[in-house]
């Protein structure tokens, strides 16, 4: 066994060490923290890489902005705080790295708190216990006697050596979601999640005394009525809601939580976006009205259609529903010019079942085993079929696809 010592921490090297460093550097960005963050990858390997050019006068802000993410040269630091804002996530990345990596190396590259200039922490490896001593002759065994156990053990190792190589591949290769979620995930904007409020009409204050004292008539006219706006989200979509957000957070994105009434057209074009909910999301009936699957309302109630000519319809019950529908699109260049997520049901049922099947691994390799190989450059919709039992809905079958 040997002991790991941490050494003092430096920002210069020579070039012997500079060959460590960029190792290292190399397998941070393998690793599974960093292949799904694009813009974690080019700040960290600029900030690297320019410290051992010794061109420490880089590392600030105003010309990282502009080197790493594209900013113009006389930007206002002040106003757009993003070289700030990805440090913090480059350092979390980091931190993460070194609490789950097992391989450890010479040394360890560190970000310290209010600079851009990476630290370089070298590792002092105590040297392990003594050989033992050889056996004296009368100890040592025949090589017939050896063979056994060297054949025995060659085979251990091998199925060893297997189940290491698939659990280290599993946890490198990224989940169907994050495949599913790549662009998103390596967008320098963090995305927008954009829902619904419901139509929730109330009774105005002096109806509300009334009913109070028991004395509330049996017809109430429109005029004692108060229409609520945007104080209410849907049940279903605030499941979904959460955990998009929960796994956004995983995978150290920020998002943006707003309502669509809320919301400007200009604003969803800044960045991608991720509408949740249908009939009562305003962007989702006007930003997925041109695709293949598409949701109307109309004398039959709420339903998804498909436009291609066979013209099959979903519908969905009126009374006490016992099938919801749902519909996930992603489109990659959507009417804002940026992409999209739809992730909604024909009632808060299916809305809550579309944000499980955009986060659950399960789910979504499930939906799409017959896809194409290059589903994760395609656009995609799936239409979904969701029993519901009581107040629960079950898992979703897939009724329908298409990728293009």
């Amino acid at each position: 066994m040997t002991e790991m010592k941490p050494d003092i921490s430096s920002t210069a090297v020579d070039a012997n060490q500079r060959l460590h460093v960029e190792a290292e550097l190399e397998r941070i960005l393998q690793s599974p923290g960093f292949r799904t963050s694009k813009r974690s990858q080019e700040f960290l390997r600029y900030i690297v890489i320019t410290s051992l050019d010794g061109r420490f006068e880089e590392l600030k802000e105003r010309v990282i902005g502009n080197q790493v993410f594209q900013r113009l040269p006389d930007y206002d630091t002040g106003e757009h705080s993003i070289v700030r804002v990805k440090a913090n996530e480059l350092r979390k990345r980091l931190a993460q790295f070194y609490s789950e990596t097992r391989e450890k190396s010479a040394l360890e590259i560190h970000l310290p708190k209010g600079s851009y200039t990476p630290q370089y922490r070298w590792i002092e490896i105590d040297d392990g216990p003594a050989p033992a001593p050889p056996l004296a002759p009368e100890e040592r065994q025949s090589p017939s006697r050896l063979w056994p156990w060297l054949v025995a053990g060659g085979i251990v190792l091998s199925i060893l050596g297997l189940v290491s190589w698939y659990f280290v591949h599993e946890k490198l290769s990224p989940s169907v979601v994050e495949q599913f979620w790549q662009p998103v995930l390596q967008d320098a904007n963090a995305p927008l999640l954009c829902t619904g409020s419901p139509d929730v009409w109330k009774l105005n204050d002096r109806s509300e005394a009334v009913a109070s004292q028991g004395a509330l008539p049996a017809t109430i006219p429109s005029s004692e009525l108060v229409h609520e706006v945007n104080h209410y989200v849907a049940w279903g979509d605030t499941l979904a809601l959460t955990q998009l957000a929960a796994f956004f957070a995983n995978h150290y994105k920020d998002p943006q939580i707003r309502l669509a009434n809320d919301v400007s057209f200009s604003e969803l074009s800044h960045s991608p976006v991720i509408l949740i909910g249908a009939r009562t999301n305003s962007w989702t009936m006007q930003l997925a009205n041109n695709l293949r699957f598409v949701f109307e309302q109309s004398g039959e109630g709420r339903a998804i259609r498909d436009e291609a000519g066979s013209g099959k319809k979903w519908i969905f019950e009126q009374g006490s529903p016992k099938v919801d529908y749902v519909l996930v699109s992603r489109i990659f260049e959507s009417k804002t010019g940026r992409m999209i997520v739809l992730a909604a049901g024909l009632s808060h049922y299916g809305t809550q079942v579309a944000g499980k099947i955009l986060t659950d691994p399960v789910s979504l390799r499930k939906a799409l085993q017959n896809a194409p190989k290059d589903w994760t450059v395609r656009n995609i919709q799936l239409v979904f079929r969701v029993e519901i039992f009581g107040s629960a809905a079950g898992e979703p079958v897939l009724e329908a696809s298409n990728f293009w």
